[in-house]
Protein backbone atom coordinates (compact mmCIF):
# COMPACT_ATOMS: atom_id res chain seq x y z
CA UNK A 1 0.00 0.00 0.00
CA UNK A 2 2.62 2.75 0.84
CA UNK A 3 4.27 1.72 -2.50
CA UNK A 4 0.75 2.87 -4.15
CA UNK A 5 1.08 6.12 -2.01
CA UNK A 6 5.14 6.34 -3.40
CA UNK A 7 4.25 6.11 -7.34
CA UNK A 8 1.17 8.81 -6.36
CA UNK A 9 3.41 11.27 -4.91
CA UNK A 10 5.69 10.70 -8.04
CA UNK A 11 2.92 11.06 -10.62
CA UNK A 12 1.59 14.64 -8.84
CA UNK A 13 4.85 15.97 -8.91
CA UNK A 14 5.35 15.18 -12.53
CA UNK A 15 1.73 16.28 -13.32
CA UNK A 16 2.39 19.43 -11.53
CA UNK A 17 5.79 20.16 -13.39
CA UNK A 18 4.15 18.54 -17.03
CA UNK A 19 0.49 20.30 -17.13
CA UNK A 20 0.37 22.71 -14.68
CA UNK A 21 2.80 25.11 -16.39
CA UNK A 22 -0.33 26.00 -18.95
CA UNK A 23 -3.65 27.48 -17.64
CA UNK A 24 -5.53 26.34 -20.22
CA UNK A 25 -5.29 22.88 -19.92
CA UNK A 26 -7.40 20.02 -19.12
CA UNK A 27 -5.62 16.58 -18.65
CA UNK A 28 -8.77 14.83 -17.62
CA UNK A 29 -10.02 11.78 -19.45
CA UNK A 30 -13.32 13.32 -20.38
CA UNK A 31 -12.64 15.01 -23.35
CA UNK A 32 -15.16 15.99 -25.98
CA UNK A 33 -15.32 14.31 -29.59
CA UNK A 34 -12.49 14.46 -31.22
CA UNK A 35 -10.41 16.75 -28.82
CA UNK A 36 -7.12 15.89 -28.25
CA UNK A 37 -6.28 14.43 -24.89
CA UNK A 38 -4.54 16.29 -22.60
CA UNK A 39 -6.03 19.46 -24.23
CA UNK A 40 -6.95 22.88 -23.84
CA UNK A 41 -10.74 23.41 -21.82
CA UNK A 42 -13.98 22.47 -23.57
CA UNK A 43 -16.09 25.33 -24.24
CA UNK A 44 -18.98 22.95 -22.67
CA UNK A 45 -19.27 21.94 -19.29
CA UNK A 46 -18.11 18.10 -19.54
CA UNK A 47 -18.44 16.54 -15.72
CA UNK A 48 -14.64 16.42 -15.09
CA UNK A 49 -13.93 19.87 -16.10
CA UNK A 50 -16.03 22.03 -13.55
CA UNK A 51 -12.93 24.65 -12.79
CA UNK A 52 -11.09 25.98 -15.62
CA UNK A 53 -7.25 26.59 -14.79
CA UNK A 54 -7.14 23.56 -12.82
CA UNK A 55 -5.70 20.50 -14.18
CA UNK A 56 -8.18 17.77 -13.48
CA UNK A 57 -5.65 14.90 -13.73
CA UNK A 58 -4.54 15.78 -10.27
CA UNK A 59 -7.17 14.67 -9.22
CA UNK A 60 -8.13 11.96 -11.58
CA UNK A 61 -5.50 10.15 -11.29
CA UNK A 62 -3.96 11.67 -8.40
CA UNK A 63 -6.08 13.19 -5.20
CA UNK A 64 -9.03 10.89 -5.38
CA UNK A 65 -6.68 7.48 -5.13
CA UNK A 66 -4.32 9.19 -2.33
CA UNK A 67 -7.35 10.01 -0.42
CA UNK A 68 -8.67 6.68 -0.40
CA UNK A 69 -5.06 5.10 0.80
CA UNK A 70 -5.06 7.38 3.39
CA UNK A 71 -7.94 5.92 4.49
CA UNK A 72 -7.03 2.67 3.89
CA UNK A 73 -3.98 3.11 6.20
CA UNK A 74 -6.25 4.65 8.93
CA UNK A 75 -8.55 1.82 9.11
CA UNK A 76 -5.36 -0.82 8.81
CA UNK A 77 -4.00 0.79 11.51
CA UNK A 78 -7.19 0.01 13.65
CA UNK A 79 -7.56 -3.13 12.17
CA UNK A 80 -4.21 -3.70 13.50
CA UNK A 81 -4.48 -2.35 16.84
CA UNK A 82 -8.07 -3.72 18.04
CA UNK A 83 -8.13 -6.27 15.17
CA UNK A 84 -6.85 -9.12 17.53
CA UNK A 85 -9.31 -8.58 20.31
CA UNK A 86 -12.37 -7.59 18.00
CA UNK A 87 -12.24 -10.61 15.69
CA UNK A 88 -10.15 -13.37 18.04
CA UNK A 89 -6.46 -14.17 17.23
CA UNK A 90 -4.75 -16.41 15.18
CA UNK A 91 -7.31 -17.56 13.10
CA UNK A 92 -9.04 -16.63 9.29
CA UNK A 93 -11.94 -14.36 9.31
CA UNK A 94 -12.92 -10.54 9.11
CA UNK A 95 -9.15 -9.37 10.61
CA UNK A 96 -7.88 -10.91 7.05
CA UNK A 97 -10.70 -10.26 5.05
CA UNK A 98 -10.06 -6.46 6.05
CA UNK A 99 -6.53 -6.75 5.85
CA UNK A 100 -6.84 -8.06 2.24
CA UNK A 101 -9.86 -6.06 0.92
CA UNK A 102 -9.27 -2.59 2.51
CA UNK A 103 -5.98 -1.72 0.83
CA UNK A 104 -7.53 -3.36 -2.66
CA UNK A 105 -9.98 -0.60 -2.77
CA UNK A 106 -7.74 2.26 -3.70
CA UNK A 107 -5.43 0.03 -5.52
CA UNK A 108 -8.47 -0.73 -7.95
CA UNK A 109 -9.26 3.21 -8.04
CA UNK A 110 -5.58 3.69 -8.99
CA UNK A 111 -5.13 1.04 -11.63
CA UNK A 112 -8.60 1.87 -13.33
CA UNK A 113 -7.78 5.83 -13.00
CA UNK A 114 -4.42 5.35 -14.78
CA UNK A 115 -5.66 3.04 -17.17
CA UNK A 116 -7.98 5.78 -18.34
CA UNK A 117 -5.65 8.04 -17.72
CA UNK A 118 -3.01 6.39 -20.24
CA UNK A 119 -5.91 6.26 -22.85
CA UNK A 120 -6.70 2.20 -22.65
CA UNK A 121 -10.11 1.41 -23.54
CA UNK A 122 -12.34 0.76 -20.61
CA UNK A 123 -9.68 1.43 -18.19
CA UNK A 124 -12.09 2.88 -15.78
CA UNK A 125 -13.80 -0.60 -15.32
CA UNK A 126 -10.98 -1.40 -12.90
CA UNK A 127 -12.14 1.50 -10.44
CA UNK A 128 -16.03 1.29 -11.65
CA UNK A 129 -16.34 -2.70 -11.00
CA UNK A 130 -13.85 -3.43 -8.58
CA UNK A 131 -12.67 0.01 -6.70
CA UNK A 132 -16.33 0.91 -5.75
CA UNK A 133 -17.70 -2.04 -4.99
CA UNK A 134 -14.81 -3.15 -2.51
CA UNK A 135 -14.77 0.37 -1.28
CA UNK A 136 -19.32 0.30 -0.48
CA UNK A 137 -18.74 -3.32 1.01
CA UNK A 138 -15.49 -1.87 3.62
CA UNK A 139 -17.54 0.87 4.73
CA UNK A 140 -20.20 -0.99 5.21
CA UNK A 141 -18.45 -4.16 6.89
CA UNK A 142 -16.68 -1.79 8.89
CA UNK A 143 -19.91 0.44 10.21
CA UNK A 144 -21.59 -2.53 10.88
CA UNK A 145 -18.50 -4.04 13.02
CA UNK A 146 -18.32 0.02 15.01
CA UNK A 147 -21.66 -0.29 15.58
CA UNK A 148 -21.21 -4.15 17.38
CA UNK A 149 -18.45 -3.33 18.74
CA UNK A 150 -19.86 -0.01 20.04
CA UNK A 151 -23.10 -1.74 21.65
CA UNK A 152 -20.68 -4.92 23.27
CA UNK A 153 -18.32 -1.89 25.02
CA UNK A 154 -21.77 0.11 26.13
CA UNK A 155 -23.09 -3.17 27.72
CA UNK A 156 -19.52 -3.88 29.29
CA UNK A 157 -19.46 -0.67 30.95
CA UNK A 158 -19.53 -0.55 34.94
Amino acid sequence: MFIGLAILIATGAYIAVTWDTSPDLTVTYKQPQNKPYPGPYPAIYTGTAPAKDTPRGLENAHLSPSSWYHVAVAWLLVVKVFGTVLFGANRPGLLYLFAFTIPLAPTFNMLGRYLAWLGIPNGIGALWLAGHPLKGFNLISLFVVSVVVAVILYRKKP
